[in-house]
């Protein structure tokens, strides 16, 4: 098992539907990360941030639920 394996183990309020919205944003801010014209990076941003936010606001109700 990788260590992010651990780590979600060891969070049961994480469940399957918050995975695939932390893959989302991890997808996101690798193709942020590879932009580089800086308005496409600037637009790539906000959105990242965006989805960064929603997982934040997800686990955190989530973490509140259990």
């Amino acid at each position: 098992m990788t260590k992010k394996e651990i780590s979600l183990k060891s969070k049961p309020w994480i469940d399957k539907e918050i995975k695939v919205f932390m893959n989302e944003r991890d997808k996101l801010f690798r193709k942020y990360c590879d932009a580089k014209n800086p308005a496409v990076k600037l637009e790539k941003k906000v959105v990242y941030v965006a989805a960064r936010n929603s997982v934040n606001k997800k686990i955190k109700l989530a973490k509140k639920a259990y």
